[in-house]
């Protein structure tokens, strides 16, 4: 089969070709129809987190050919799923997902409810699964079918990527009232997902806005976009000791906010290796993580949640890393990059 792997530990991507995987316990084996590419995929390869010859891609959609002996959620072959993996798995080499047939943990996986594309499909799972754990779970906020009735506000920095239209929904689906930052160009994009105030990220004056919509009551923030620019802008208009979650490493610069991450792979319930430390498997992340992707699964049914728009790119596999170049170059707005692997 085709896969996209690492040449090297920090080399380009390699189209190559490797054996089917084999199925684990708790896996399933999908025959994949289409990934999506993340800024985590960019991360993999510039940060030098795999290791020649292992698998890259986190987001996948495809149909059930085969399920593992331990899996505990009731898939059966035939079904179409969705979700995401870690990649490049120094240690599991078969990990990732950009390839015609991939393994994924089954238990956090959704099923694609029947109308739904392939394209759109693809890109639910790294957003959904992280909507979980940066917000709901370090948050510890009660689930949408439990949320408070006026809990407040919540701020999303960088709402129309598409982890930010995702939090958006969650967000506005357990009743908070969301304010985000985008480009002007995509305004109508945030409110069409539910942000109810929306401001420019450019424009110098937007922290004082925003404290002038909230004064000094904004407790919760999730930074979509975690560099120091950005750490900088959310400490501007944070309440004292309000929380902060960044989905990748927190640089808000206030002693008096408390700061959240998001460990790298924490959700497989497998040990995982990131900058070289290993780190124990966490069950209670795994079990966390497959508690909300069964309710993500059940709102996406609903038509409650939808995808983030796609720009769907040709080539396939083959046209991965030009796509790459594209996202790091921030040539991409506004929509997810996604490729077919087969029609």
């Amino acid at each position: 089969m085709k896969a996209l792997t690492l040449s090297s530990k920090h080399g380009p991507p390699l189209l190559t070709h490797r054996p089917l995987p084999r199925l684990r316990p708790t896996y399933l084996l999908v025959r994949v129809h289409a990934v999506a590419l993340n800024p985590a995929d960019i991360a993999v390869v510039d940060w030098g987190l795999g290791e020649a010859d292992t698998l890259l891609g986190c987001d996948y959609a495809g149909v059930v050919e085969a399920v593992g002996s331990e899996v505990h959620r009731d898939f059966k072959v035939g079904e179409r799923v969705c979700g995401a993996m870690r990649p490049a798995d120094p240690h599991e080499r078969e990990n990732g997902c950009f390839a015609e047939w991939v393994v994924v943990k089954a238990d956090i996986a959704w099923r694609v409810p029947e109308g739904l594309g392939w394209e759109e499909a693809a890109t639910l799972g790294v957003t959904g699964l992280t909507t979980g754990r940066c917000m709901y779970q370090k948050f510890k906020l009660p689930w949408p079918d439990r949320a408070e009735k006026n809990p407040g506000w919540m701020f999303i920095y960088g709402g129309s990527s598409a982890m930010g239209t995702m939090l958006t929904q969650f967000a506005k689906l357990s009743n908070y009232e969301v304010i985000t930052t985008c480009s002007p160009q995509n305004f109508e994009l945030c409110k069409s997902f539910g942000a109810a105030h929306i401001f420019d990220y450019h424009d110098p004056e937007t922290p004082k806005k925003i404290l002038d919509l909230v004064g000094d009551s904004l407790n919760l923030c999730v930074d979509c976009i975690s560099t120091e620019e950005t750490g900088a802008f959310c400490a501007k208009v944070l309440a004292p000791k309000a929380k902060y979650s960044a989905s990748l490493v927190p640089q808000c610069p206030r002693e008096d906010v408390e700061m959240f991450s998001t460990p790298g792979f924490s959700f497989m319930g497998e040990p995982w290796e990131q900058f070289g430390v290993m780190n124990p498997a966490s069950m209670e992340d795994f079990e966390y993580s497959k508690g909300f992707a069964i309710l993500a699964e059940r709102l996406l049914a609903e038509g409650k949640v939808r995808p983030h728009p796609v720009d769907l790119r040709e080539g396939g596999l083959e046209a991965i890393p030009e796509a790459m170049e594209d996202l790091r170059a921030k040539r991409v707005s506004g929509k997810k990059l996604v490729f077919r692997v087969r029609e």
